[in-house]
């Protein structure tokens, strides 16, 4: 995190200060007292089965500039709010809008985690870029990504995750992403959602912070996502390997000596041929995704671009891929070929695996 006072953060989360030098620096936030370093900002976060504001005392003495609190009578040095994980949100809100780099927001029911990835190494390709790290990608995950942001990146990735409606809602509100991309509709957290319509609701909640000039990327293959055709107020890109209207296609998969998948990417700059460290199609899906965010990328913020020079930042930046821990890593020890893809699973991604 960047420089940034108390004074700031009081700011963006409209907090009353009591005995705070408003003048303090803040080096970082922390909503654990067990990792808290000296100088950081303790925000504890109530969670269904822990209160982080009974680990106040801890936090203080492992050296916390101040408390940000919704408890009464919290001591010296804190800032009040009504609702902590809010003020969190709204911290992560105004501290992204210091920051011009292009932002890319993703969610979807399967497949978030490795297209963030290959989008991310797409990205890198052609300017500095913040990701995600691992899954952090939940109503405290989200903002302390975001709250990573440096004045050196040009671009960032962001991945959404939620299991009830509103909670994407509030995530793209603090992101207030430029691009949005939505893998898939699938059956994941049905139980709360009620039917894939309904996870498709949740799911276009990603649009409500997205910027009034922002790109939609949607997998075309899906039909409940095909069915938003025309009724976005967005440019929409999609992408397909079935749907032939799609504005991104792949041709000529084949997999490579069980390293990898080979293909030809069918886009509105002219083929690419490309070669992805991946099996499987539904990565290669995937990877389509990560190709429309590389070209919106340069639409965006490369003038005067060299097709022959993006298309091949973008076949280098999906080579340089590499799956998150537990995704499809695949091990060659004793003459035996292990695939490990176990980090979690619902019936999409199961069947894609297999």
């Amino acid at each position: 995190m960047e420089r940034i006072t108390l004074r700031d953060i009081a700011g963006y989360c409209s907090a009353k200060a009591f005995e705070v030098d408003l003048g303090a620096v803040v080096e970082g936030i922390s909503v654990d007292s067990r990792s808290l370093k000296q100088g950081e900002l303790f925000i504890p976060i109530i969670g269904e089965r822990f209160d982080g504001h009974n680990f106040i005392d801890q936090a203080r003495a492992a050296g916390a500039v101040a408390v940000l609190s919704s408890r009464k009578d919290s001591g010296p040095g804190t800032l009040y709010v009504d609702d902590t994980l809010q003020a969190l949100l709204d911290i992560a809100c105004g501290y992204r809008q210091r920051f011009s780099a292009m932002v890319v927001a993703i969610t979807g029911s399967v497949g978030k985690t490795t297209t963030k990835e290959m989008i991310a190494a797409v990205l890198a390709e052609f300017a500095p870029t913040l990701k995600t790290e691992g899954n952090l990608n939940n109503l405290v995950g989200l903002p302390l990504s975001i709250l990573r942001l440096a004045s050196g990146h040009r671009a960032a990735v962001f991945e959404m995750g939620m299991n009830h409606f509103g909670e994407i809602s509030r995530m793209t509100r603090a992101a207030l992403p430029d691009i949005a991309v939505i893998t898939n509709i699938g059956t994941a957290h049905i139980e709360h959602l009620g039917s894939r319509e309904g996870i498709l609701r949740a799911k276009t909640e990603i649009f409500e912070g997205l910027d009034k000039e922002g790109t939609v990327i949607l997998n075309g293959d899906d039909q409940l996502l095909w069915g938003l055709r025309s009724k976005l107020p967005y440019r929409t890109v999609f992408y397909g390997l079935e749907n032939t209207k799609c504005d991104i296609t792949a041709e000529n998969i084949r997999q490579d000596d069980r390293v990898g998948t080979r293909f030809i990417a069918s886009t509105p700059m002219g083929d690419m041929d490309l070669f992805l460290p991946a099996i499987g199609q539904h990565n290669v899906l995937n990877a389509l995704a990560a190709v429309a965010a590389g070209l919106e990328y340069v639409r965006r913020c490369v003038k005067s671009a060299d097709p022959e020079e993006v298309k091949g930042r973008i076949a280098l930046g999906l080579s340089k891929f590499r799956s998150a821990r537990m995704r499809q890593n695949i091990v060659h020890a004793g003459g035996l070929t292990i695939i490990d893809d176990c980090y979690n699973a619902n019936p999409d991604s199961m069947s894609a695996a297999l």
